[in-house]
């Protein structure tokens, strides 16, 4: 079973643990840029609360592009910034200086491209977190996939409104959890700093909806 998807950068912990159940992850490759969920945004926990970090795009209508032709806007050093937040989040979490070199590494490479800079940042992160996931893309837009047993299509589906709302069944402990609580469904990087190995053990076992 392949867990169908539009790209995205360092999604929330319920999609990767969607993906990891369902044994496969389709990414579409071929559908136009839409504004609103996770292809280019995604969320951290901060020190006065969730920070949402943002890879700027050229100006200019992205809407109806097509995604392979989206490219990140070089007016300002966003992946610094970025690489700041990051460290200003995690620089104490247990797993901070294991992991935080990689991610520096693929900030540091100034990808042009937005797909390219999603499905990078999804392929280190499958290596962290579970390396046998196969992660492959689609050959062409189809918009119907209802016959198609083995693809359970999500694409457009998630949303930062609706994951902020989803369940907190499964916790895991947080930086900053004693001034906000425990705060659900933040990026994979969270459950990545936090839990380290322990995060492949923690996707197997969240709960779908």
């Amino acid at each position: 079973m392949q867990l169908l998807t539009e790209t995205m950068l360092f999604p929330p912990v319920a999609i990767w643990a969607a993906a990891v159940q369902n044994g496969g992850w389709l990414l579409e490759t071929h559908e136009n840029y839409q504004k609103g969920g996770y292809r280019n945004r995604y969320y951290i926990a901060g020190p006065n609360g969730p920070v949402r970090l943002t890879a700027p795009l050229e100006k200019g209508k992205n809407d109806k592009t097509p995604i392979s032709e989206v490219r990140i806007s070089r007016d300002e050093n966003w992946e610094l910034q970025h690489l700041r937040s990051i460290q200003t989040a995690y620089g104490k979490s247990p797993f901070f200086e294991d992991y935080f070199p990689s991610f520096k590494s693929l900030f540091e490479s100034r990808k042009e491209l937005l797909l390219e800079l999603n499905v990078e940042s999804l392929t280190l992160t499958r290596d962290i977190v579970a390396p046998n996931l196969s992660l492959e893309f689609t050959d062409a837009w189809q918009s119907d996939y209802s016959n198609k047993q083995d693809i359970e299509d999500k694409r457009g589906i998630y949303k930062p409104s609706l994951l902020k709302k989803a369940r907190i069944a499964n916790h895991y402990p947080q930086v900053f959890e004693d001034k906000f609580g425990f705060q659900p469904n933040l990026s994979i990087l969270d459950l990545i700093f936090c839990l380290g190995p322990e995060a492949a053990t923690f996707l197997r076992r969240f709960p779908r909806e």
